[in-house]
């Protein structure tokens, strides 16, 4: 009996370890994820005529598709005149402005989360998502 109570003790502290262990492990690299992701958002470059492609899987709620749910502003919170065009069914393109971005600039892209139909099934998707861009210098 002793030696089955000192072997359930012994596997109850290996789980609690592991456990521990485990955790951490994964916290460690979610947190390097998270801040990876929000270095690479930061530096994101793009050229003055950059058009975005944004993939909705399973599609586009095309009843939120309109300039109200998916813009640009710059760095004064200006809306910028951009065009939208649906190109099918999961894919949409956003157009820079006629003459382009302003070299140097920095905007942000906005997309109602609405706009995907995953939202509409899944309620812990994000209301709206913030893309910060700079348009670089072209030589």
């Amino acid at each position: 009996m002793k030696k089955i109570t000192s072997s359930v003790f012994v596997i109850l502290i290996v789980t609690v370890v592991l456990y521990f262990n485990f955790n951490s492990t994964n916290e460690h690299a979610e947190n390097n994820l998270n801040s990876s992701e929000d270095e690479q958002i930061k530096s994101l470059q793009v050229a003055s005529d950059k058009v975005f492609e944004i993939r909705f899987d399973p599609g586009v709620n095309e009843s939120f598709l309109n300039s109200e749910n998916l813009y640009v502003i710059d760095s004064n919170n200006n809306v910028i005149k951009t065009t939208i065009q649906k190109i099918n069914d999961e894919l949409v393109h956003v157009l820079p402005p006629k003459n382009g971005y302003e070299e140097g600039d920095v905007y942000r892209l906005y997309i109602n989360g609405d706009l995907d139909l995953e939202k509409v099934r899944n309620e812990k998707m994000p209301d709206e998502y913030e893309i910060p861009f700079e348009i670089y210098n072209e030589v």
